[in-house]
């Protein structure tokens, strides 16, 4: 299935749902881990930021420093003051073909602002990059912002953003629980794992009881990834359950973040 499908199947059976719920429609829905990557990246920004939008968001965070680099726009985004406008650019946008809104950080540290911005904003353009290797089947480019208003209204609360680094990890989880389940039922404990990762969802991040919950969490899901793919290995491509083409690139998705999850249960134990 390519983007444009998943995107479309997307408006019909997954839009305006709690993240929870778009996390697992969006993992059953997804045949590719980069459509779980979108279905739990999705989740993660209404999660963090409380937006409720039938279309994709992107957030829009990375920026390339360097004023010499020859691969891409260089400029970072900075927030005219006089005029309430963005200019610059965002060097990495998720789903880049089919978002319909962005969430852009402005800034850095404790003085980073959050801005919510249409794609159909004036000044605002985007650019699929070509050539990409992981995560392949979604789009990926850049979004430059050219004196794009800056509404009061739509400026996102910056304490939000630091639950991030813990949605994301966690929605992906679950979509990607989801995707297994729908293709191997017979994976015993995905159900509880679904269920950890449910109260996850609520839990606070501060706590040291929940990043012991987190690191039991993502032990489980490197085990589920061991199984499906032990079933899943060799059976003939047509076979729902075989492995996609992109697997070997794509599985990094799963432990990406285990490192700091386990490091962080670590430390509070």
């Amino acid at each position: 299935m390519h983007e444009a499908e998943f995107a479309q199947r997307w408006a019909m059976t997954v839009t305006s749902q709690r993240p929870l719920e778009i996390a697992v429609a969006g993992g059953h829905l997804a045949d590719d881990l980069a459509f779980v990557f979108i279905a739990g990246y999705q989740a993660a920004v209404r999660a963090c930021f409380a937006i409720d939008d039938p279309g994709w968001v992107a957030y829009a965070v990375s920026e390339r420093r360097d004023s010499a680099a020859t691969d891409g726009p260089s400029s970072r985004v900075q927030l005219d003051l006089q005029s309430q406008t963005l200019n610059g650019v965002k060097s990495w946008v998720a789903a880049v073909e089919h978002i319909t809104q962005l969430v852009i950080k402005v800034g850095d540290g404790g003085q980073a602002q959050y801005w919510r911005v249409a794609t159909s904003a004036p000044g605002v353009s985007l650019e699929t990059r070509s050539a990409v290797q992981f995560l392949a089947a979604m789009s990926q480019g850049s979004a430059e912002f050219q004196q794009t208003p800056a509404d009061a209204l739509t400026r996102l609360d910056a304490l939000a953003a630091r639950r991030f680094k813990f949605m994301e990890p966690l929605f992906i989880d679950i979509a990607f629980l989801a995707f297994v389940r729908t293709r191997a039922p017979g994976i015993s404990q995905v159900d509880d794992l679904l269920t950890l990762g449910s109260v996850l969802v609520e839990a606070d991040f501060s706590l040291p009881a929940t990043a012991v919950q987190f690191a039991t969490l993502d032990t489980g899901v490197q085990q589920v990834l061991i199984e499906f793919e032990r079933l899943s290995a060799t059976l003939p491509p047509e076979n729902e359950m075989a492995l996609p083409a992109a697997w070997a690139q794509d599985r990094a998705l799963l432990s990406m973040y285990s490192k700091g999850i386990q490091q962080r249960a670590e430390a509070a134990g």
